[in-house]
C-alpha cells in the first residue's frame, strides 16, 4: 500500500505562497544537508519529492531500509539509512513533527466530509470504461 499525502491549501493571492501544513515549532529541529524544509513546512529528502513523513511512517510500520528502497526506488539505499539514523537520533522531535502532520491530514479529511467512498469511485471508473467500449 502506498501512502499518498495530498495538501489541500488556499493560495493567498497577495503572497502566492502555500499555507503551512502545520505549525512551525519555536525551535525547529536542525536538519542535516540530506533533509530540506520547504516553504510550507514539509521536510523532504533533498532533491526528492518524498517526505521524511513517508519514510518514517513506513519504517514505523516495520519496513526495513531495503523494503523502503523497493517502495521508493528513486531513493538510494544509503540515503534511506541516513534518514532512519536521523530519525533514531532525533526521535522526540521527529515524532512531534509526525504528530503535527497526522493532525493536519485529519483536519483536511474532517473539512471534506462529502468525499467520495472508494467503492463509488470504482463504480464510476467502470462506467467510464464501459462507455468507451473495447
Amino acid at each position: 500500500m502506498l501512502l499518498i499525502c495530498v495538501r489541500v491549501s488556499n493560495f493567498p493571492s497577495r503572497y502566492n505562497q502555500p499555507e503551512p501544513l502545520h505549525d512551525q515549532p519555536e525551535n525547529p529541529m536542525t536538519l542535516p544537508d540530506f533533509l530540506t524544509r520547504d516553504g510550507a513546512g514539509d521536510i523532504r529528502l533533498t532533491g526528492h519529492r518524498i517526505g521524511l513523513y513517508h519514510v518514517v511512517h513506513y519504517y514505523n510500520e516495520g519496513y526495513s531500509a531495503e523494503m523502503l528502497a523497493g517502495q521508493f526506488p528513486s531513493l538510494p539505499l544509503a540515503l534511506i539509512h541516513k534518514t532512519i539514523a536521523f530519525y533514531l537520533e532525533n526521535r522526540g522531535e521527529v515524532d512531534a513533527y509526525m504528530a503535527a502532520c497526522r493532525e493536519e491530514l485529519n483536519r483536511q479529511r474532517d473539512a471534506n466530509p462529502n468525499r467520495l467512498p472508494l467503492a463509488s469511485l470504482r463504480q464510476r471508473m467502470e462506467q467510464l470504461q464501459q462507455a468507451k467500449g473495447p
